[in-house]
């Protein structure tokens, strides 16, 4: 996987901070098999596990929108994601919206989540190139 085209979808080339911090938090939040696993299971229960297994999967991914994002995940933690990377509460939500669908199936190629040694050569690698936020 070439991580660096892999950060640029996810920022959608935009180099600015802004982009590479939120990123860089979604990263944090995965953090690891736990993380993905808590990640999935509260969008899945937010309403969206029909868009998450899509992205887990080999098909086409669903979009989501950045309010479906803000009410799986919920205001609160929306809200910090946005803190952390210095974007308002909307940019930090659509940012996850247009983030969160790559991320998820770029780091389930086969179909299914990766196991903790594969995500955290994944994440280890994204956070490297972020600056290790």
């Amino acid at each position: 996987m070439d991580l660096g085209n892999l950060i640029g979808g996810l920022t959608g080339g935009d180099d600015s901070g802004n982009k590479k911090d939120l990123l860089s938090n979604v990263v944090s939040m995965v953090g690891g098999q736990e993380g993905l696993q808590n990640l999935v299971g509260q969008l899945s229960k937010g309403g969206l596990g029909s868009a998450v297994q899509s992205w887990i999967g080999t098909g086409t991914n669903e979009a989501v929108s950045g309010t479906e994002i803000e009410q799986a995940l919920g205001k609160e933690q929306v809200s910090q994601i946005a803190n952390q990377a210095g974007v308002s509460n909307d940019e930090a939500s659509s940012g996850l919206a247009s983030m969160l669908p790559s991320l998820i199936d770029k780091i389930s190629p086969d179909g299914k989540l990766p196991s903790g040694d594969q995500l955290n050569d994944v994440l280890g690698g994204l956070k490297g190139m972020l600056g290790g936020h």
